[in-house]
């Protein structure tokens, strides 16, 4: 995917362009419907606090029960979505080659970072639950091209370049393996382009394969393509930070292209409304790029000083932690989860997925439905506030009309419930980034803010089948 940065990045080729057209509902740019206007508090984390404070829980009319601040953390068995397994290969131990082109000056920095990523507790923490083991790299796998760099670079052209490179024995270039990812860092003189769009601009790094014939055979090839982008601050650890995503991507899903088959892409049918979420982006680097804004997160590992982007943990959220790894130490994580889904059947065929039963509520146009959900956190915070809203929570995509929507517990804790009243007054459709929509469905988001205004979220979908 690509790494879409503001820049950062993603993977294989689910481009920007086609993102962009991702929009759910029939229109509107803004958050959606709110579940109601009552004021957030930075009270204290105490179930007293909470209850006391009127103010924060609108009075359901059937009295909603709110359930009551738990110690046991996560207090509900968390309904976490996860990263599938496809049928293709996953890296047992990744070898990891910098290429760098002539006059590079940060050459040695990228081959400093492939040489002591597989072996720091960063990679074994995000990547290690997968079957992914330590990634190995050296002075064999550092190519520094004698070339003047190119004034351009098309991703389509890539494939026959490092083809000739590893038919090319004076290159220099180590064979491939099912395990070798080749990592190319491009000299700030270079534009990159990727089917038709433009790097830093709309990505900030990619990862892709090619199906490639080579004197010993055929190989499927693994690559990435890390541009160099003035994001602010540091430029080079910006490219780094591009590239643990990448690598992390390629050594759960090295083969997205060609041949081959995905590894580790795409979330569970009955959480699909989280790929929505993501816009499609759906590999372990994607999945903890935009909806947690944990781009730029350092290590803190004093032998490997460098800026890193936490990756999904299936394993993580399923607990009830932060479900991008490494978690950081700064505060607990929080979020809300469904506590009574049903099982629906909706139709994802513009989004790839046809027919899929997934988990949400089956709600028929003028019809009213009100369900709960449950916070939760794995450890002891203050209350935290909960809004919904129509559509996409993330980038703000819904706000059709379709939903009128009402949050009855506005704030919580750990182990406290809320409703959410849901009246569909008009069918659903979530266009898809090709062309076509789905019909009879929507989503709405569930946005949980501490007073940090750290936000987490939860979206849900709703079915409105014919009568």
């Amino acid at each position: 995917m690509l790494v879409r940065r503001p820049l950062v990045a993603s993977s294989s080729f689910a481009l920007l362009g086609f993102l962009a057209a991702l929009v759910l509902g029939a229109g509107g740019s803004g958050c959606g419907s709110s579940s109601n206007s009552d004021a957030p508090s930075d009270a204290g984390g105490d179930a007293a606090e909470v209850a006391v404070d009127t103010a924060l829980v609108d009075a359901a009319p059937d009295g909603p029960d709110r359930g009551a601040v738990s110690t046991v953390y996560p207090a509900f068995k968390v309904d976490a979505p996860q990263l599938i397994k496809n049928k293709g290969y996953v890296m047992k131990a990744p070898k990891v080659v910098t290429v760098t082109w002539a006059g590079n000056t940060a050459a040695a920095r990228f081959e400093q970072f492939g040489d002591q990523i597989g072996a720091s507790n960063y990679w074994k923490t995000a990547v290690g639950e997968y079957g992914v083991g330590p990634a190995t790299s050296g002075a064999d796998s550092h190519i520094r091209l004698p070339d003047t760099p190119p004034k351009d670079i098309i991703s389509e052209d890539l494939d026959g370049f490092l083809s000739s490179k590893l038919n090319d024995a004076t290159a220099g270039f180590p064979a491939p393996t099912v395990d070798t990812v080749y990592v190319f860092y491009i000299s700030p003189e270079t534009h990159v382009q990727a089917n038709g769009v433009d790097g830093c601009s709309s990505f900030g790094g990619y990862h892709t394969s090619a199906h490639m014939t080579l004197a010993d055979g055929d190989h499927d090839v693994a690559y990435a393509v890390i541009p160099d982008c003035p994001v602010g601050g540091n430029r080079i650890d910006s490219m780094i930070d591009a590239a643990s995503h990448e690598i992390g991507e390629a050594a759960t899903d090295p083969y997205p292209e060609g041949t081959a088959q995905s590894g580790y892409r795409g979330i569970d049918n009955d959480h699909f409304a989280w790929e929505i979420l993501n816009q499609l982006q759906n590999e372990n680097g994607d999945m903890c790029e935009f909806p947690y804004g944990v781009s730029d997160t350092t290590a803190n590992e004093p032998l490997f000083a460098f800026p890193v982007q936490r990756l999904w943990s299936n394993a993580s959220i399923a607990a009830g932690h932060d479900p991008c790894v490494p978690a950081p130490s700064s505060e607990p994580y929080f979020n809300m989860t469904l506590l009574d889904p049903e099982a629906i059947t909706v139709n994802m065929r513009v989004f790839g997925r046809g027919n899929i039963t997934t988990k949400g509520y089956s709600i028929a146009v003028g019809e009213t439905k009100t369900f709960d959900v449950g916070f939760y956190s794995d450890a002891k915070t203050d209350p935290w506030t909960l809004e919904a809203v129509e559509g996409n929570g993330i980038f703000g995509t819904g706000d059709s009309g379709t939903l009128e929507i009402k949050v009855f517990g506005v704030s919580g804790q750990n182990g406290q419930k809320a409703q959410i009243r849901v009246k569909v007054v008009a069918p659903g459709s979530m266009d898809g980034p090709g062309g076509g929509s789905s019909k009879n469905v929507e989503m709405l988001t569930l946005i949980s803010t501490n007073k940090n205004d750290t936000k987490h979220f939860l979206p849900i979908f709703i079915s409105n089948p014919a009568p």
